[in-house]
């Protein structure tokens, strides 16, 4: 008489076997990690410990296993437009399922892939580092298919993850649970093209996050909790932080309500640098400063339209600031968070052909020693700056401005005011070193505005320029 377990085992046997003869483009078999349930869909089976879907992904898809820290006043994106969608339907020639219902590429002789669920069970769905201290998925469609990626080892501070590098297209596409967790030297890489995208990241104290192939991080959301001290953001190429939902956390609510912070310490971060073509289109930074300690970016940089419609903000019970900004015609909403880059500012670079010709900024409390650099053929042309100088007792007063106006006509036509509310005297420096490039430029200083050099190569570079009605020629090099 055959006993219940046989009887149990007999009936899965004929399962798989009738499955095993179905349509292939409709089967599916997936394993999830041991002792782990699959709470979400029917027909799922325990077998010896491990827990199998026998039907393709249900709709909608599986929830990812890691939760974001969510601090308020965050907010989050729930409905991203390119976000991949489960689907019962065939997977297209030459894709196969992925664990989250996107759609993953299996190019024939491109190379081994991890996590190559296939038509076949695999043994697991966790990357480990597959060399000291990092994870590399560098074939076309490699670790797309994970359920899980981690980088590192929480419990073990000797085993950081050092490098997590996804170089191969459509690498890690669309995986919902990925971790790192790195040193001060965590170098995060999504180099191929569509590597990252859509994908959920959780990482901590990282130095250097590269979206580096076309459309890479777009529709990601990646949380950062601790970034390492000088941690730059680089989004090189097309699209590749395009509705990117990224989060730096300092400290928390929690640590901030049990710490008296009088005296916050400088930490000073890297660049964020959005300079391919709608690189940072639609992004979301939120920065929530909870810690002791005084954020500074180095640099905010945006080319031509990559930072349109962007949105950054920055929450918290200590300073978050920005150094510099470089934002070249960029279009950002009313309330985008960007009014800081005209705040407390030590340069505003204009460093492109064109990047802030015409643009309209007022610029208040600079730091002294600001510098307004219009550095390239028409930089600043027909531009109107106006730089107010508030009487609020800052800790360093502003005492001197400079303005660099090198290339070809890269001040013409500017009109500069500078507004000084406070008692002590601020001197100005102009400088004007290219054909063309101070011509019927108008600078005016209000009192206490003293403009100690304005300073041309010859006429041919300030025709008709004046400072306070006074011929820019009267002060040559």
């Amino acid at each position: 008489m055959l006993s219940s377990f046989q009887l149990l085992s007999y009936a899965l046997c004929a399962l798989y076997c009738t499955l095993s003869v179905a349509d292939e483009s409709t089967r599916r078999l997936l394993q999830f990690p041991a002792n782990t349930p699959a709470s979400n869909g029917p027909q799922v089976v325990e077998i010896n410990g491990q827990w199998f879907y026998l039907v393709p992904p249900p709709n909608p898809s599986p929830s990812p296993p890691t939760t974001l820290p969510q601090f308020a006043p965050v907010q989050t994106t729930t409905n991203t437009p390119n976000a991949p969608q489960a689907t019962t339907g065939t997977p297209a020639p030459g894709q196969v399922y992925g664990v989250y219902g996107q759609f993953c590429p299996v190019v024939s002789g491109g190379g081994p892939l991890q996590c190559n669920l296939g038509l076949q069970t695999i043994t697991s769905d966790l990357v480990s580092p597959n060399t000291a201290g990092s994870v590399t998925c560098s074939n076309t469609g490699d670790c797309c298919q994970c359920g899980t990626i981690q980088c590192g080892d929480p419990l073990q501070a000797a085993s950081p993850c050092l490098s997590f590098s996804m170089s191969g297209d459509s690498s890690a596409y669309g995986v919902r649970d990925i971790q790192i967790y790195g040193n001060s030297s965590a170098q995060v890489q999504c180099g191929g093209q569509d590597s990252c995208r859509n994908a959920r990241i959780v990482a901590s104290d990282i130095r250097h996050l590269s979206c580096s192939g076309k459309h890479s991080c777009q529709d990601a959301e990646i949380v950062v909790n601790e970034p390492a001290v000088e941690m730059m953001i680089d989004c090189g190429v097309t699209s590749s932080c395009e509705n990117l939902q990224l989060t730096l956390n300092f400290g928390s609510p929690a640590s901030a309500a049990s710490n008296v912070c009088t005296d916050p310490a400088l930490f000073e971060m890297g660049e964020i640098r959005c300079v391919g073509v709608n690189a940072c289109r639609n992004m979301t930074l939120t920065v929530n400063n909870y810690d002791c300690k005084t954020v500074v970016f180095e640099m905010i940089e945006c080319r031509q339209g990559s930072c349109d419609g962007a949105t950054w903000n920055f929450y918290g019970t200590s300073p978050v600031g920005i150094a510099s900004c470089s934002l070249p015609n960029a279009v950002l909403p009313a309330n985008s968070g960007l009014n800081r880059c005209f705040t407390d500012l030590q340069m505003l670079s204009c460093s492109q052909p064109n990047a802030c010709m015409g643009q309209v900024r007022t610029i208040i409390d600079p730091q002294t020693d600001y510098k307004l650099d219009c550095v390239n053929t028409l930089a600043c042309s027909s531009a109107q700056f106006t730089i107010r100088i508030t009487p609020a007792t800052n800790a360093i007063p502003v005492e001197h401005l400079y303005v660099y106006c090198d290339g070809e006509g890269s001040c013409m036509n500017m009109k500069l005011n500078i507004i000084n509310n406070a008692l002590s005297t601020v001197y100005v420096s102009v400088y004007c070193s290219a054909l063309g490039a101070c011509d019927n430029a108008v600078l005016t200083g209000s009192v206490n505005v003293e403009f100690a050099e304005v300073k041309c190569g010859n006429l041919e570079e300030c025709a008709n320029c004046l400072y306070n009605g006074q011929q820019c020629g009267n002060l040559y090099l």
